[in-house]
């Protein structure tokens, strides 16, 4: 499915986005295969994943103030997860119908009210207050692989660059689920996956891209945030409708969609300001109530900010603690569930060895294909387009061939006429050069005559002329 996906999604900008909009979309969008996605979305059960709303003096309130420097190294980050978790569903679905995402990352396009925008990556960060960086995530994790680029898949980070994430003794082999993070990064870690990397379907492991992740915020190495963004959007655009799809960011796209349209259409800020959908603030004040045992003889109050490092590990440990005890408790398909985690694969505890990926047990056998009705719908769409463009295609080069074969006609008549015309000039010609008497002109190519010297006639009186005899030439007189 994600194969075919593709094939409609990732062509050429021309073939996406048309120069002019095709009238028989519906109002409101741009062409009617962009529409067929939106409804897909809108039908197949497409969700949005669920993020939070970070504040950072909240994060830091409840923690501690040693988690202030991984979270504002980065120009941008606090201002980015902080913002309002405000979204208009309708928005975000049509943005992803339509999104068409430059190969390079140099510009997103997409529809929205049945107009076409443009947008820099330039201009988005502006927006987002964000920078560009070299270091691009998905680079660094998956190389140059297409989307859509799995959770099992991509480098794994080395041991040696990942240790400070985890609790001693870590080697070689050693477990790197959430559990094994230290206090601190288990914390970011939470924080990574209701914001930037909003992918949980499967949260007692750990995917290579979160670790990497992961590793850039605890060693503070500078990243470009909307290259990771772009390159999550871009694998949801290609894995299509498969299973539970989710569509991450929908209130920092409906955000960009409030400063991208100028214009805005009517009833579009109502529509906003009327919007029922909000992501929570992550509440981690909460979590470390709950996990902090208090004595029955004292009243339940912490203070805002942990007086020493022990008593912040402390509570930190604590916060993991509740987490993992609800994720346990949960039972049934989470709300953070993904299906790009259908496939997902923890990351093994050994070095692969040679044939381990042909080794396995039959449960571990893929789920049988199936078919989703809303692809179905697109492509039955698409094949009645590709036979009427067919159809459209043989009557006009049966009519161009028509009009081709009636200009050579008319070339070969014209011909005829000329001809024509020419042999009656030329007997109107020979006709009147007879009755005049006149020879007529020879076509014939004539030999080049020797040049000659001319000379001048004497002027003598008529009477002395001999009568029929040519008059005598002037010559120059004997010395």
């Amino acid at each position: 499915m994600a194969r075919q996906v593709r094939q409609l999604r990732f062509v050429e900008f021309e073939v996406w986005f048309p120069p002019r909009r095709d009238e028989r979309a519906a109002e409101g969008f741009y062409t009617p295969l962009q529409e067929d996605f939106y409804n897909a979305y809108l039908n197949s059960g497409a969700v949005f994943r669920s993020q939070r709303v970070c504040q950072i003096e909240s994060i830091v309130a409840a923690a501690g103030e040693s988690i202030r420097p991984y979270l504002s190294y980065l120009p941008g980050l606090t201002d980015l997860i902080g913002r309002t978790g405000i979204y208009v569903p309708s928005w975000v679905r049509q943005f992803y119908a339509s999104l068409f995402i430059d190969p390079h990352h140099r510009f997103i396009h997409f529809a929205f009210r049945g107009k076409d925008y443009r947008v820099t990556s330039g201009r988005v960060r502006e927006i987002l207050r964000l920078q560009e960086q070299p270091v691009k995530m998905h680079e660094v994790c998956y190389g140059q692989q297409e989307p859509p680029r799995r959770p099992h898949g991509g480098l794994v980070p080395p041991t040696d660059s990942v240790r400070h994430c985890f609790k001693e003794p870590f080697g070689e082999g050693s477990s790197r689920n959430p559990s094994d993070l230290t206090p601190t990064a288990r914390v970011l870690e939470a924080i990574i996956r209701r914001t930037l990397l909003p992918r949980l379907g499967y949260r007692e492991g750990l995917t290579r891209l979160q670790l990497w992740l992961l590793n850039a915020i605890m060693q503070m190495t500078v990243f470009d945030i909307w290259d990771l963004l772009l390159s999550e959007m871009e694998d949801t655009i290609a894995e299509g409708f498969k299973g539970r799809r989710q569509l991450p960011y929908a209130h920092w796209i409906t955000f960009l969609i409030r400063r991208v349209v100028l214009d805005k259409p009517p009833g579009m800020m109502d529509e906003y300001t009327g919007a029922t959908t909000e992501f929570p603030a992550y509440n981690l004040s909460q979590r470390v109530r709950h996990a902090t045992p208090q004595a029955p003889s004292q009243p339940s109050r912490r203070p805002d900010v942990p007086e020493s490092a022990a008593q912040q590990d402390e509570i930190i440990r604590g916060i993991a603690a509740t987490e993992e005890e609800e994720l346990e408790a949960q039972q049934g398909v989470s709300e953070y569930s993904d299906s790009s985690d259908d496939d997902y694969q923890p990351i093994p505890q050994m070095p692969p060895r040679r044939h381990d990926a042909e080794a396995g047990s039959s449960s571990s056998a893929p789920p049988a294909p199936q078919t989703d009705p809303a692809l179905i719908a697109i492509l039955e769409r698409m094949q009645q387009d590709q036979t009427r463009q067919a159809q459209e295609t043989a009557t006009n080069f049966a009519q161009f061939q028509a009009r081709q074969d009636e200009f050579q006609r008319q070339q070969q008549l014209l011909q005829h006429q000329q001809l024509l015309m020419q042999q009656q000039l030329m007997g109107f010609m020979q006709h009147v050069v007879t009755a005049i008497g006149i020879p007529l002109p020879q076509t014939s190519p004539q030999l080049a005559q020797p040049p000659t010297t001319s000379t001048t006639p004497a002027v003598q009186p008529i009477g002395l002329q001999s009568q029929g005899q040519p008059p005598a030439q002037f010559m120059s007189p004997p010395v």
